[in-house]
């Protein structure tokens, strides 16, 4: 009888027991039987009752191409079920070897208790799974609310299934975090992707970006900026599902995710990602020990995804600045009053959080934010606390050079961080602002140009030929001398010092290696050398000059054509002519100036500047003249 009850409790009833509607049963007057044997094997009948249903979910499962979770679901679950039948085995071993000590009560004892409190919740987890149609990361919530027991040995089991479907999870983040490559055919994860409209909104076809690049300087370092600048760059973008997002994963936890593959993804295309690939097998053994784990590590996983996103906010490469600065622009258009600095820091905190929501709920993140302050010339502040209601005009670039950067760092930071050296780094601060008020601008001039080219089909391409090229040829002076102030200035030596701080513990050294950090930035950043300084302030404000007149004509409601507007208004034939001759002028000085530095005094860093600048030789065969001085508008 014992090898009937081993049968029934790997859920074949045999002839001795019936299967009920919530239970099996074994048949009453069986004269061999004493009763309190009957209610015995009826305790079991409860245990295989739940089995074969469970068995019957993993069968019926197992099969499922539509769901990577509820693969990995039914994957765990057979491998538990695989210990209760592995028990069952070692009895019937026992029953065979030593059959005379091997009782009823024996076996309850061997099954019942590991297995007995087990199989029915984990029954009716399977139900929820059914009821709820968690066929995607959702049935990580399911399982977890099932680990929320007293029961240890159930806590136990749910957590042995849980691991298959959280390796699923480390995996698809780890190719989108990784890699950039959403590893999600059946859009199971809580982050669901979405094709991104250009930044400009230009809707336009294969066949005008064509002729827009056609129409562009065909010579070197233009036709590389204009294909860099004006190619059709459709991205891919991250909802966080909050419906879908497990309890225990914190939403700005998600956002973090979502940011990070959001940056790699566009970075990526723009082959800027040098500082993320060094750091890449760093970031892969940490999710390789991740997946390992036995248990779901909540802290190290936060903690691994906030280390990405710090890395990916300086792929960004300014994009808290270029965030701050669409927010400030209204308020500095405006005569500067006793609330215009409150404004620019609400707008700087309103800029963080966007981007790092994760400052909201981060304690000792906030009040790191709260130490750090945009202040602005007081004396130049208006007294009417009326003056809001002034008339909006040009956004001057005098109140862009007011702002500076004011912080309080902690004791004994303050030691570190003295007056002298974050009144360098204001002078940085100030030095990058230009630059990336500059590259919006430029940005913003395409834009303008190709809603010129839409509403004006009928207008002379020649002119518009001209517009593009100038701005190209800007383009690629100011992104390549940025990204070589953000990626071979800021990003290099920022991983030296931080790589130097971690392996001393002495006060003088940290002192000195922060010491020597700002002295190589500023002297790498040209801040101090005023030969250089001089010619990029004046670039930058040609660039400028050029943005307005190109922004003027665009607004320009006087006359319907592209054609019409430019060679009707001989002022912007000379403001135009005027920007050229000094971008020329300027730019030349600039190579001579840099050539001169780089023979006399052959630094790696010059070396680099000169390579980014120069990798084609356009620039030096041109002698820093970018611009064709011959055409005209």
């Amino acid at each position: 009888m014992l090898h009937e009850v081993l049968y029934m409790l790997l859920g074949k009833p045999g002839t001795l027991f019936r299967v009920t509607e919530s239970s099996v049963e074994v048949k009453e007057h069986l004269p061999f039987l004493h009763p309190h044997e009957d209610a015995l094997l009826n305790q079991l009948g409860h245990l295989a009752f739940a089995y074969m249903h469970l068995e019957q979910f993993v069968h019926t499962n197992s099969q499922s191409t539509h769901s990577l979770y509820l693969s990995a679901f039914v994957s765990g679950l057979d491998l538990y079920l695989h210990k209760y039948r592995q028990c069952l085995v070692d009895l019937e071993c026992d029953l065979l070897t030593s059959g005379k000590h091997c009782t009823l009560a024996y076996i309850k004892y061997r099954v019942m208790y590991p297995y007995g409190f087990v199989l029915p919740d984990l029954w009716l987890l399977c139900q929820n799974v059914d009821r709820h149609r968690a066929h995607n990361v959702s049935v990580l919530q399911l399982i977890h609310n099932a680990t929320l027991s007293g029961k240890s040995d159930l806590c136990e089991a749910v957590t042995s299934i849980q691991s298959p479907c959280h390796k699923v999870l480390l995996a698809q983040l780890s190719s989108l975090m990784l890699h950039g490559l959403p590893l999600d055919p059946h859009r199971e994860l809580f982050l669901l992707s979405k094709l991104s409209c250009h930044s400009g909104g230009a809707d336009v076809n294969a066949q005008e970006w064509e002729e827009v690049d056609d129409e562009g300087e065909g010579r070197g370092g233009r036709n590389e900026a204009v294909a860099d600048d004006e190619g059709d760059e459709s991205g891919t973008h991250f909802q966080v599902d909050l419906s879908r997002l497990p309890s225990y994963i914190l939403p700005h936890v998600a956002h973090n995710i979502a940011f990070v593959a959001e940056s790699l993804r566009m970075f990526q295309q723009k082959h800027r990602c040098a500082s993320f690939f060094a750091k890449q097998k760093h970031f892969a053994d940490q999710m390789d020990i991740l997946s390992h784990s036995e248990k779901f590590k909540i802290r190290e996983f936060e903690h691994f995804v906030e280390e990405m996103r710090k890395t990916s906010t300086f792929w960004g490469e300014g994009q808290l600045v270029l965030l701050f600065i669409h927010l400030t622009k209204p308020i500095l258009q405006l005569p500067i009053g006793r609330n215009t600095e409150y404004d620019i820091n609400c707008a700087l905190l309103r800029a963080h959080n966007t981007l790092h929501p994760v400052a909201l709920l981060d304690l000792k993140e906030a009040n790191a934010i709260e130490k750090v302050k945009v202040v602005l010339d007081k004396q130049d502040q208006v007294d009417d606390p009326n003056v809001g209601g002034g008339r909006r005009g040009e956004t001057s670039s005098d109140n862009w050079a007011k702002l500076s950067i004011e912080y309080s760092p902690d004791w004994p930071l303050n030691f570190v961080l003295t007056s002298s050296v974050l009144n360098r780094c204001n002078k940085l601060f100030k030095f990058l602002l230009r630059f990336k008020l500059v590259e919006d601008g430029l940005h913003q001039m395409w834009v303008n140009l190709m809603w010129m080219r839409r509403m004006n089909r009928n207008a002379n391409r020649s002119v518009l030929s001209v517009l593009f090229a100038v701005r190209s040829a800007m383009a690629f002076l100011i992104q390549n001398f940025y990204y070589y102030l953000q990626v071979d200035v800021i990003s290099s030596n920022y991983s030296k010092v931080c790589s130097a701080i971690k392996q001393t513990n002495d006060y003088e050294t940290l002192v000195g290696e922060t010491s020597k950090f700002i002295t190589q930035i500023m002297l790498q950043s040209f801040v101090e050398m005023s030969s250089v300084n001089n010619c990029l302030n004046n670039i930058l404000q040609v660039c400028h000059m050029m943005h307005r007149l190109v922004e003027r004509i665009s607004q320009s409601e006087a006359v319907n054509s592209v054609e019409g507007i430019v060679q009707s208004d001989e002022k912007s034939k000379e403001v135009f002519e005027k920007c050229v001759r000094r971008f020329n002028k300027h730019s030349g000085s600039l190579y001579r100036t840099l050539n001169s530095l780089s023979q006399n005094q052959p630094h790696a860093y010059l070396c680099q500047l000169m390579m980014r600048l120069d990798f084609n030789s356009f620039y030096s065969q041109c002698s820093g003249a970018l611009i064709d001085s011959k055409r005209s508008i």
